[in-house]
């Protein structure tokens, strides 16, 4: 048996013995059991590159608080190079693994991990190749770089492998060079990558950038896409779209062989404030990060809200949203049930955002008892197939529209007897009322009348001013604060949730605005409408802010 057999050997040992610890959260358990399944299959393994990639990593100098030191491997760090590195697609076929997905919080060392592969790529890339290191701004980019020449600069004997340059850094034997790019779209294309390395994905602002940099390595056969960050607040954006499926690859809910990855945060049935949350959350707790440290931001948070999203983000790994959202999705989750008892019904509440050619047309049910508490919480959404096609978040509007959750009409406009026939299917004589935009109210109406009777005092419309929304926004988040707006999972609700910002004006009255221009918020806008009946029951006399329909 060979050193690297034996090592081999032990480390599926530690694997097998941390699987049995109840500090490792369900996803890394997922991640482990992959790694052992992979070394127990009859997969084509290269056995003298994982021992040349080991051997060279361990000769790295890296900074420490008390200087440059020789490396220390985390677990998660060694299996990950193992299985990386380790396989092939046959004898001499190119790697398995053509992309990655690391999110684990801070601190738990990512920023060394990104510059361990970097090297790498750049110490086994065929001659003349490119390698692309994306930071997020160019103040990024050139601290990463300073990062890499100081590795460089400190392991003995590296600078015989590698020359600085002002702008790259270069593989003397070869001639390829590895380039760190802020993270602008347009600066991505044209590249024809053998290694790409996204660093901090959460923060990317240009949605088109995984894509553009996944497309520069599609003619190398053996490039390898790693994409590495901690948890961000936009569930519309790529980090989150990258780690919903890693998740389901892990779950084992999605094969994909080629995908790799790995996730630490909590369990979902462990609360923030728990010591346990911390260590199943961060794999280098003790190692890099003192428990001690992050129980001092716990506390911190555990009486600040604000610190509070912060450390459950950066020390958790949670996707949390901040202040400035209309109802954090961390609020909106925890009311999330399966079912609801309909013979408690004694009103129905319909909300009404239309729209015909931009954005969604979006109708939020709310289920009402005699005392006007809120029972229940739906949401169904409308667009167009053009709509559908030109939005920047289309695969994941797909999806929703494959769970029921978005009705996609057919051409470039929005039907609205499809929204009319939906309403209908709920409706109760004498129990249902309509809170509507009064854009585009009359068409719709039009097309009520033709299925179900209306009386004046079923549909009233609603100014859409800040100064009438300010109050029915302002008691929406108090009714989310006291977890009583109960729903069942819906994606489109969190990607609109996830999107809505309130910002106020002049007056100090608030108003709806989108967090990403091109995203929708529609359904938060009919959320907000259908929950008036429990703030008020309005009419013409009562409330000069709102018109009876007649």
């Amino acid at each position: 048996m060979t050193q690297i057999e034996r090592f081999l050997q032990q480390l599926n040992r530690f694997t097998e013995k941390q699987l049995l610890s109840e500090s490792i959260c369900l996803l890394e358990k997922n991640f482990l059991e992959r790694h052992l399944s992979l070394w127990s299959s009859n997969l084509p393994r290269d056995l003298k590159h994982i021992q040349s990639v080991l051997s060279f990593v361990n000769s790295l100098h890296v900074y420490t608080p008390q200087g440059p030191q020789k490396i220390q491997l985390l677990p998660w760090q060694i299996i990950t190079l193992v299985d990386l590195f380790g396989f092939r697609t046959g004898d001499k076929g190119s790697r398995l693994f053509k992309r990655c997905f690391i999110s684990i919080p801070r601190k738990n060392g990512k920023t060394t991990f990104s510059a361990i592969v970097t090297l790498l790529g750049l110490l086994h890339a065929p001659p003349g190749a490119t390698l692309i290191l994306a930071a997020t701004s160019r103040d990024q980019a050139r601290i990463t770089k300073e990062y890499l020449e100081f590795i460089i600069g400190q392991t003995p004997d590296l600078d015989t492998h590698f020359k600085v340059l002002r702008k790259e850094i270069r593989n003397i034997k070869t001639g390829a060079k590895l380039i760190v790019l802020p993270g602008d779209v347009t600066f991505s294309w044209g590249y024809n990558a053998y290694l790409v390395v996204v660093d901090e994905l959460h923060a990317f602002k240009k949605p088109g950038l995984w894509d553009s940099l996944i497309g520069s390595t599609i003619a190398n056969p053996d490039s390898l896409v790693i994409g590495i960050s901690t948890a961000g607040q936009d569930i519309t954006g790529v980090y989150s779209r990258l780690r919903n499926y890693s998740e389901l690859v892990l779950s084992k809910q999605v094969q994909d062989e080629t995908w790799y990855t790995f996730i630490t945060t909590k369990n979902p049935e462990v609360s923030w404030q728990d010591d346990l949350a911390i260590r199943q959350a961060n794999p280098g707790v003790d190692h890099i990060v003192p428990f001690a440290e992050l129980n001092l931001l716990r506390k911190q948070a555990l009486v600040d809200s604000s610190q509070e999203l912060a450390f459950r983000r950066y020390h958790l790994n949670e996707i949390v949203s901040d202040g400035s959202t209309f109802i954090s999705l961390d609020q909106w989750r925890k009311q999330e049930v399966k079912e609801f008892d309909f013979e408690d019904v004694d009103l129905i509440s319909f909300g009404v955002d239309l729209a015909t050619t931009h954005d969604l047309a979006a109708v939020v049910v709310t289920y009402f008892d005699k005392q006007r508490t809120i029972i229940f919480v739906e949401g169904k959404a409308w667009t167009s197939a053009r709509l559908l096609l030109e939005s920047p978040i289309a695969s994941q509007l797909a999806s929703c529209r494959d769970k029921g959750e978005l009705i996609v009409c057919e051409g470039e406009r929005i039907d609205f007897s499809s929204i009319a026939n939906f309403i209908a299917s709920k409706w109760i004589p004498g129990k249902s009322v309509i809170y509507i935009d009064p854009y585009q109210s009359q068409a719709l109406i039009h097309e009520l009348e033709k299925q179900i009777q209306l009386s004046g005092i079923d549909v009233i419309e609603v100014n859409q001013s800040a100064n009438v929304m300010d109050m029915y926004i302002r008691k929406t988040q108090i009714l989310a604060s006291q977890e009583r707006l109960k729903h069942d999972f819906n994606r489109l609700f969190e990607i609109c949730l996830s999107n809505t910002a309130i910002k106020e004006n002049k007056k100090g009255k608030l108003h709806f605005v989108k967090l990403r221009e091109k995203i929708p918020i529609d359904l938060s806008v009919a959320l907000t409408l259908s929950l008036i009946p429990a703030n008020e029951n309005p009419t013409l006399s009562n409330s000069p802010l709102v018109e009876v329909w007649s």
